[in-house]
């Protein structure tokens, strides 16, 4: 895969394209690379999928909270690579390209980024001048030297990020959003020091702080997780997410997401990066412990129903 910036040029007349944020990387989104890859085939032109570095809305919507992520950027990347895409485009999302009609938009991809050829989602809408329609992209882009092509929903899958955010922010359904996204749902982090409570009680935990400001967390509780350490190795595990330490109460604590990984024994993780991935939700909820005994004893519990959702994920044991 190239990775291309917003001060790159390429060569003319040489991308087919698409655009979107494609955050999580989704079945749905894998459907229209897959339409992408037909067309550029058939137009003998290679594929590119244009992205942005940060929604959209954090720019269109001042006045809301950030919305929330799915994934990191370069996990977000990374996934776009295998999905067989051979060129990505990320591009900053700034007021001036908020203020870019689609004809504008297009009119850059095509002088800019050698986009001849443009497959649009569904239901995708791009540009300022949002009463445009699917007709006026073909009009206007024709005229411009884009040739603007639908990709329909008809067989695909009918997912979107919002509906796996919801899913996983209100709910906790780790296996619902894992089959939307057709992956695990990951968290990107460093490894940071914690309380070090864990390690007193014979289960020592990675304190993981998000790479992304605006991560997606799951609502407090305990999962079942595989992660992959800084060396590329991968472990069974849990986490847990929650607002507070276990024992100590701190109502105006950040959430923490904290790993524990069976059997490992790699050594030092601090300050090195882990993707923790999720299998499933074990049990939703923090609970206040009065003593350390409680608490080594909740965990054990947690440990065998992890290595029983993950044996089952791992065997397609349903």
């Amino acid at each position: 895969m190239n990775l291309y910036f917003a001060e790159d040029t390429l060569p003319a007349d040489t991308m087919c394209a698409t655009i979107g944020l494609f955050d999580g990387v989704h079945l749905g989104h894998r459907h229209l690379f897959n339409v992408l890859k037909i067309q550029a085939a058939a137009c003998g032109l290679k594929t590119l999928a244009v992205t942005f570095d940060q929604h959209p809305q954090h720019i269109l919507q001042l006045d809301r909270p950030p919305i929330s992520q799915l994934m990191a950027a370069t996990m977000r990347i990374n996934a776009i690579d295998e999905a067989g895409i051979e060129n990505v485009l990320v591009l900053e999302f700034t007021e001036e390209l908020a203020a870019m009609t689609s004809t504008e938009f297009m009119q850059l991809l095509h002088d800019k980024y050698g986009v001849a050829r443009l497959v649009v989602g569904y239901n995708n809408k791009f540009g300022s001048d949002t009463d445009s329609t699917f007709d006026d992209y073909k009009r206007e882009g024709a005229r411009i030297g884009v040739y603007v092509f639908g990709a329909t929903r008809n067989n695909g899958p009918v997912v979107s990020s919002t509906i796996i955010r919801d899913a996983i922010r209100r709910r906790g359904a780790i296996r619902q959003a894992n089959l939307m996204l057709g992956r695990e749902f990951s968290i990107l982090g460093t490894v940071v020091k914690g309380n070090q409570v864990g390690s007193t009680i014979g289960f020592p935990t990675a304190n993981v702080k998000p790479d992304s400001l605006y991560q997606l967390m799951p609502p407090p509780g305990a999962y079942a997780i595989i992660a992959q350490t800084h060396d590329g190795k991968r472990y069974p595990g849990m986490a847990g997410v929650s607002h507070r330490p276990s024992v100590e109460h701190d109502e105006n604590a950040d959430i923490a997401l904290e790993v524990n990984l069976f059997d490992y024994d790699g050594g030092d993780l601090y300050d090195r990066q882990i993707a923790v991935f999720f299998i499933d939700m074990l049990r939703r909820g923090e609970v206040k412990f009065d003593s350390t005994a409680e608490l080594k004893s909740q965990l054990e519990q947690d440990k065998l129903a992890a290595m029983q959702a993950i044996d089952q994920y791992v065997n397609n044991d349903d």
